[in-house]
């Protein structure tokens, strides 16, 4: 049985290598994608609470001005 010649051998472990290689890069996409989306989603949830509380802030001003002003009925429309 003859042997595997040193240039054949050399071509096998560069496919492989290649291979290996994109292999490692699909994975380092995914995980980017997700590290993304993990990101977004965090994002988007800072934002709404960010917002919300904007708006809490703004109702409760209205309200102490409208008691500072004097007036004891005051309700949110």
């Amino acid at each position: 049985m003859a042997s595997a010649s040193p240039s054949y051998l050399k071509i096998v472990h560069v496919r492989q290598d290649a291979d290996l290689q994109r292999y490692r890069d699909e994975e380092e996409f995914r995980h980017r994608m997700k590290v993304n989306f993990a990101g977004a989603v965090v994002l988007l949830v800072l934002l709404t609470f960010g917002i919300w509380l904007a708006n809490e802030m703004v109702e409760a001003h209205k309200v102490q001005g409208c008691y500072a002003s004097g007036v004891h009925s005051c309700s949110l429309i």
